[in-house]
C-alpha cells in the first residue's frame, strides 16, 4: 500500500452528513430508578421486545404520537395510569411529563414495560419504565469525540473511550 493511499485509510475524517453512520445519532442518559440508583448509559435505545427505538412512542389524550429523542430534555414518570384492573391490564401505561428541548412540557403516556437499553461503565444495562423516577438526555451543545473510533458522547465526566482507552475530545455538534 502506497503511503498516501495508507495516509487515507487511517485518517477518513468524520463521516458526511448524508453518510449513514449510526454513531453520531447515539443518545447518553442519566436514569434514576425508583431505588434513587443514579446511572449513566450510552448508546440508549428504547423499545418493547426486540425494537429499539431512538424515540418515544406513546399516547396523549385520545392521540398516538412518536417523539424523537433529539427533542426531550428530560422525562419524569409520575406514576401508573389508572385502569380499571392492573390484573386485566394487557399493556399497561405510566404518566410522564416530557420537558422537551424548546422549553415546552407535555403530558404522555408510555407502555410502563418499554425497555431502555443500553452501555453503562461497567457493562451492559436495561430497565423498564415503570422503574425509572428520571431519565434526562445529554445532547446540547459540547460533546465528546474519540479520535480512534469517532464514537460521540455526550456524557459529563467521561474523560477517555470506553470502547478503546484514548483520550476524548471536546467538539461542537
Amino acid at each position: 500500500m502506497s503511503l498516501s493511499a495508507e495516509k487515507k485509510a487511517t485518517n477518513q475524517g468524520p463521516p458526511s452528513a448524508d453518510t449513514e453512520n449510526p454513531k453520531l445519532n447515539t443518545f447518553a442518559v442519566t436514569v434514576i430508578d425508583v431505588k434513587n440508583q443514579k446511572t449513566l448509559m450510552y448508546d440508549v435505545t428504547c423499545g418493547m421486545g426486540i425494537e429499539k427505538f431512538q424515540e418515544f412512542h406513546g399516547q396523549r389524550g385520545a392521540s398516538e404520537i412518536v417523539v424523537p429523542f433529539g427533542k426531550v430534555k428530560s422525562v419524569e414518570v409520575t406514576g401508573k395510569t389508572p385502569s380499571a384492573s392492573d390484573l386485566y391490564a394487557s399493556n399497561p401505561y405510566v404518566n410522564t411529563i416530557f420537558h422537551l428541548t424548546d422549553g415546552h412540557s407535555i403530558h404522555v403516556e408510555i407502555p410502563a414495560k418499554l425497555l431502555w437499553r443500553g452501555r453503562t461503565a461497567f457493562g451492559e444495562m436495561s430497565v423498564e419504565t415503570q422503574n425509572i423516577k428520571v431519565i434526562t438526555f445529554h445532547h446540547e451543545g459540547m460533546a465528546l469525540r474519540c479520535p480512534k473510533c469517532g464514537d460521540i458522547f455526550h456524557i459529563e465526566g467521561f474523560l477517555f473511550c470506553p470502547y478503546d482507552g484514548h483520550k476524548l475530545d471536546e467538539v461542537m455538534e
